[in-house]
C-alpha cells in the first residue's frame, strides 16, 4: 500500500509540476520577451548614440580647428598668392606669418600652403619644390609610391583626409601622418590654392573598441562613403577586399539620407545593427554596429532577475498545492503516511538554500550591465548639461523635455545658476582626473556636472532656490579636495529665473574666475559705474551695427564699426577689464542671433580675441563675411524667381489674358520692377519674349496640323488676326499661308 501510494503521489508530483510551472514559465517569458524586445533594443541604440557622438567630438575638434585656420589664413592680406610668389621680402614675410599660424595648430606635425598650378610647397621653414619636399621631409607609407603621396598632396578640391591605408611617415620619424586639406578661397569664392597640414594618425586609439570586439563593428567613413577607419572583428577581415564593404556602405549612406538614423546591414552572413552618425564640420559618417544576436543576450540577461523571480513564485506555490494535495490524500487514510520524513525535510532544506545562493550570484552578475549603462547615461547627462550651459537646447521643446526626464535633470527652482572650476597650470600630474573623480562624488539632485566645457574648466548647473546654497555648494567642494583645492579657483555666474539665460551665467562664471586669486569668485562683485545696466544694455554703435546687418548694408559698416571701437574704449576706462571682456563677448553672441549663415559656417572662431583692438577687427571680418553671404542669399533668390516667372510664362502664353500685369500680379511684384528685372535677366523685352513664343507655337501649328489660320491665332493666344498675320510676316519674312505652302513643298521635295 505504501509503495502504491507513494507511486500516484509522485505522478501527481510530476504532472504539477510540468502544468503549474514550466508550462506557464515557457508562456510568460514568451509574452514578455515579444513585449520588451523593441523598446530595449531603441533604448539600447539611443545609448549607442551617446557613445558614438563622443568618439567622433575628438576628430570633429581637431577638423573644426584646421577649417578655422583656413579661413584666417584665407583672409589674410599677408598670405595672398601675392605675398607668396612676389618679391623676396614679401615672401619671407609671409612664410614667417605661415610659422605663427604653425605654433598655433599643436597638433599638427607640419603646415602648408600649395597654390593652384605651382610647383613649390610654402611652409614655416620656406619655399620648396615638392619633389625636394618629398625627399627630404615625408615618404609614401604602406608600399605607397611616392607620386600617390603627390596626389595626396595635391587633392585640394575638396574638405578632407586620406582614407585608411594612404598615409606618409616622417624621414625623422617611424610615425605615420595623415593628409589633411581645406580649399583656399578668395573673397568671391574663386579657389586659388589648399591648406594641406600632417597630423599623426591615432585612429586605431580614437576608435577602437574598447571591449573583446565580438560581434562589434565600428566604421568611419568620409563623405563619399570611403573608409577612413574600419574596425572589424577578426572574422570579417576578408571584406576590406572587393566590393562587398563599399557596397554595403553606399547602400547605409542612401538610408541615412532618406532620414533614418538606426540602421541594419549584413557583414558575411551575420547581421548587424547600429546608429549612424553624421559630423557636420566635414561631412563624415560614423557607423556604429553590433551584431543583433549580442542584442538579443543582452536583452536576456538584462531581463533574467525578473525570470528568475517568476520562476520562484511559481516554485513556492507549486510546493503549497503539493502541500494541499498531501492532505487531500492523507486525511482519509487516518494519517496513516508522512510525506516527508526528518531526513527527506533536511535534504529539501538543503536544496532550496543552494537554489538561493545560485540565484545571488546571477543578479551580483548583472549587476555590471547595470553600471554600464548608468556610466552611458552619465555621459548623456554631461552632454545634456553641457548643451543647457552654452544655450544649444530649446527649453519649450517637448524632445528636450523628454531627454531631461529621461536624463534624470530636473530644471527647477527660482535660481538658475552656471559654476565653472577652473584649474590652474601648475597642478600636478593626474589632478584632472583626480578632481573629476572628487566632483562627480558631489553631484546630487540640483547639481549637475560636465566635463571640460573649456580648456581646464569643469562646470556645473545649479538649480537652487536661493543662491546662498551654490555657494555653500563651493565651499563644499573646496572642503572636499582638501589640500588640493590650492590648485582650483571657482567662478559663480548670476542667477536667472529662466534657463534661455544660462548661457550669459556661464559667461558670467567664467570671466569672473579669469585672473582671479581668490578661491571663490562670484560674478556680482565685478564693480562698474553704473550697475547691471551696462551688462545688458546694447551700446549705441552696436544696435546700428545690427540694424545695417538685418538690412543687408555694407556701406557706411566700417564708420559703424569706429564708433563702436570709440565707446568700448571709453567702457574700458571706467570699468573693470572683466567688465570690458564680457561686454565684447556679449555683442558678439547677439549679432550672432541675426546670421544663420555665420552660425552654420563656425562662427565660434570670432570669440577668440585677446583684446580690444583684435576684437574691432574680428567684427569687421564678421559683418564682411555676413554682408557677402545675404548678397549672394539675394542672387539666388531673384534667379530663382526668375525661373519660375518664365516657366509660368511658357506654360501659360496661349492664355488671351497674359500680360505683364498678369505676370506681376502673380508673383507680388509691381510692373515696372518685373519689367526691369526682366529685362535684366533674358535681355529682351517681356512682350517680345512673349510674341516670340507665341510665334513658335504658331509656326509649329502650321507645319504640323491641318488649323486653319483663324484657328491658329485663337490657339496662340491672339484674337486679332490681322495683328497676328504682321508680327508673324514681319518675323518669318512670309506670311502664314505661304510660310505653310513652303513647307508642304519642302516636305514633297524630299
Amino acid at each position: 500500500m505504501k509503495k502504491s501510494f507513494q507511486s500516484e503521489l509522485f505522478s501527481k508530483y510530476i504532472r504539477i509540476n510540468f502544468l503549474v510551472i514550466f508550462l506557464p514559465l515557457i508562456l510568460a517569458t514568451f509574452v514578455y520577451w515579444i513585449l520588451i524586445q523593441n523598446n530595449y533594443t531603441r533604448a539600447y541604440l539611443d545609448t549607442m548614440k551617446y557613445t558614438s557622438v563622443e568618439k567622433l567630438r575628438g576628430i570633429e575638434e581637431l577638423m573644426g580647428s584646421f577649417k578655422a585656420t583656413a579661413m584666417q589664413i584665407a583672409f589674410d592680406p599677408e598670405l595672398s598668392p601675392y605675398q607668396l610668389t612676389g618679391s623676396s621680402y614679401s615672401s619671407i614675410r609671409a612664410i614667417d606669418k605661415l610659422a605663427y599660424y604653425s605654433k598655433g595648430m599643436q597638433y599638427l606635425d607640419e603646415l602648408v600652403i600649395y597654390l593652384n598650378d605651382s610647383e613649390k610647397l610654402y611652409t614655416a621653414r620656406g619655399a620648396v619644390d615638392i619633389g625636394i619636399f618629398l625627399d627630404k621631409s615625408y615618404s609614401a607609407a604602406d608600399g605607397h609610391m611616392a607620386d600617390e603621396l603627390r596626389e595626396l598632396i595635391e587633392r585640394k578640391g575638396y574638405f578632407g583626409t586620406t582614407v585608411e591605408g594612404e598615409h606618409v611617415t616622417g624621414m625623422n620619424s617611424q610615425k605615420r601622418f595623415c593628409v589633411v586639406t581645406y580649399p583656399l578661397e578668395k573673397i568671391n569664392g574663386t579657389p586659388y590654392g589648399a591648406l594641406i597640414g600632417f597630423y599623426e594618425d591615432d585612429f586605431q586609439e580614437r576608435f577602437s573598441y574598447s571591449g573583446d570586439g565580438k560581434g562589434h563593428v565600428i566604421l568611419l567613413c568620409t563623405g563619399a562613403m570611403e573608409p577612413v577607419y574600419s574596425g572589424l572583428p577578426a572574422e570579417l577581415e576578408y571584406l576590406r577586399q572587393g566590393d562587398g564593404l563599399t557596397a554595403e556602405l553606399r547602400r547605409l549612406q542612401e538610408e541615412w539620407a532618406s532620414g533614418g538614423e538606426n540602421c541594419e546591414a549584413r557583414f558575411g552572413n551575420r547581421a548587424f545593427i547600429g546608429k549612424i552618425v553624421h559630423s557636420e564640420v566635414n561631412g563624415w559618417y560614423l557607423i556604429d554596429m553590433v551584431e543583433k544576436r549580442s542584442v538579443s543576450q543582452n536583452i536576456i540577461l538584462l531581463q533574467l532577475p525578473m525570470i528568475i523571480l517568476i520562476a520562484i513564485s511559481l516554485l513556492l506555490l507549486t510546493i503549497l498545492l503539493s502541500v494541499v494535495l498531501s492532505v487531500y490524500h492523507y486525511l482519509p487514510i487516518h494519517r496513516l503516511y508522512s510525506l516527508f520524513d526528518k531526513k527527506q525535510e533536511k535534504k529539501k532544506k538543503n536544496e532550496l538554500l543552494y537554489l538561493n545562493h545560485y540565484i545571488r550570484n546571477l543578479m551580483e552578475e548583472q549587476s555590471d550591465i547595470a553600471e554600464q549603462l548608468e556610466d552611458v547615461r552619465n555621459i548623456g547627462r554631461m552632454e545634456m548639461v553641457k548643451r543647457l550651459l552654452r544655450g544649444n537646447a530649446d527649453m519649450e521643446s517637448a524632445s528636450v523635455g523628454s531627454q531631461l526626464e529621461s536624463l534624470g535633470i530636473r530644471v527647477e527652482g527660482e535660481c538658475l545658476t552656471a559654476m565653472v572650476v577652473r584649474i590652474s597650470a601648475e597642478r600636478p600630474k593626474g589632478y584632472i582626473d583626480l578632481l573629476g573623480n572628487v566632483l562627480s562624488g558631489l553631484v546630487r539632485d540640483g547639481f549637475y556636472l560636465t566635463d571640460m566645457i573649456y580648456k581646464d574648466y569643469f562646470a556645473f548647473l545649479a538649480c537652487t532656490r536661493k543662491e546662498e546654497e551654490v555657494l555653500r555648494f563651493a565651499e563644499e567642494i573646496l572642503d572636499a579636495v582638501g589640500e588640493g583645492a590650492e590648485y582650483i579657483h571657482i567662478g559663480i555666474g548670476n542667477s536667472y529665473p529662466s534657463g534661455e539665460s544660462l548661457k550669459y551665467s556661464l559667461m558670467e562664471a567664467v570671466i569672473s574666475v579669469e585672473g582671479e586669486k581668490e578661491a571663490i569668485n562670484r560674478f556680482s562683485r565685478v564693480l562698474t559705474n553704473h550697475g547691471e545696466e551696462l551688462y545688458w544694455k546694447p551700446l549705441p554703435g552696436e544696435v546700428r551695427i545690427k540694424q545695417a546687418l538685418l538690412q543687408g548694408m555694407d556701406q557706411g559698416l566700417e564708420e559703424l564699426i569706429d564708433n563702436l571701437h570709440q565707446e568700448l574704449l571709453s567702457v574700458a576706462q571706467s570699468h573693470s577689464d572683466q567688465a570690458l571682456a564680457f561686454v565684447m563677448h556679449r555683442i558678439f553672441i547677439d549679432l550672432f542671433g541675426c546670421s544663420l549663415y555665420i552660425r552654420e559656417n563656425d562662427g565660434q572662431q570670432f570669440l577668440h580675441y585677446t583684446g580690444l583692438d583684435e576684437f574691432c577687427n574680428q567684427l569687421r571680418m564678421f559683418c564682411r563675411m555676413e554682408t557677402q553671404a545675404q548678397a549672394a542669399r539675394k542672387e539666388a533668390r531673384s534667379e530663382e524667381r526668375m525661373q519660375s516667372i518664365l516657366a509660368f510664362i511658357d506654360g501659360n502664353y496661349e492664355r488671351p489674358e497674359m500680360s505683364l500685369a498678369l505676370v506681376a500680379e502673380t508673383f507680388d511684384m509691381t510692373s515696372s520692377y518685373l519689367s526691369r528685372t526682366f529685362k535684366s535677366a533674358t535681355g529682351e523685352n517681356f512682350i517680345d519674349y512673349l510674341t516670340g513664343k507665341r510665334l513658335e507655337k504658331a509656326a509649329f501649328l502650321l507645319r504640323n496640323t491641318k488649323y486653319n489660320i483663324s484657328r491658329i491665332v485663337e490657339m496662340v493666344g491672339y484674337s486679332d488676326t490681322a495683328s497676328f498675320t504682321r508680327k508673324f510676316t514681319r518675323h518669318y519674312n512670309l506670311s502664314p499661308g505661304n510660310y505653310r505652302k513652303a513647307d508642304q513643298e519642302k516636305k514633297e521635295s524630299l
